[in-house]
């Protein structure tokens, strides 16, 4: 496997589901396309979006069913395969299958929702002091 890092919007809400054993794991599916920006029309246009299917277990698997939901921004570091298979038609397809070691939200656009507002405070004993952010 090929490590990979996907930067996308989550095209639904994850779909968490636990195993006979009771370990938790979830597939969700992630939407990443390039904005190129077009001189002739003075505008930004969207480029043909890749969808990549994505599975994550345990922890990382219930926090971003928690934390995520359809329309998130992610990004995501795993681990991509192909995987190959006849189709109910008996064509032959092979799709890229991530396994997510680890999702964080992206903040490149904004906070999340339910996110803190404000200015951090350091610690009235921290000797570094306030941030400088």
């Amino acid at each position: 496997m090929t490590d990979i890092t996907i930067t996308g919007n989550l095209a639904g809400d994850p779909d968490l589901k636990f195993s006979q054993n009771g370990k938790a794991w979830a597939r969700f599916t992630v939407v990443a396309n390039d904005r190129v920006f077009d001189k002739n029309t003075n505008a930004w246009v969207d480029r043909d979006p890749t969808f990549w299917r994505c599975t994550a277990f345990g922890k990382t698997a219930e926090n971003l069913a928690e934390g995520a939901s359809k329309g998130t921004r992610i990004v995501v570091l795993g681990k991509v395969k192909s995987e190959s298979y006849k189709d109910k038609e008996g064509n032959d397809v092979t799709e890229m299958r991530v396994t997510a070691d680890e999702v964080a939200v992206s903040l490149k656009f904004g906070a999340p929702k339910g996110a803190a507002t404000g200015r951090p405070q350091a610690a009235p004993d921290d000797p570094w002091g306030t941030p400088p952010f």
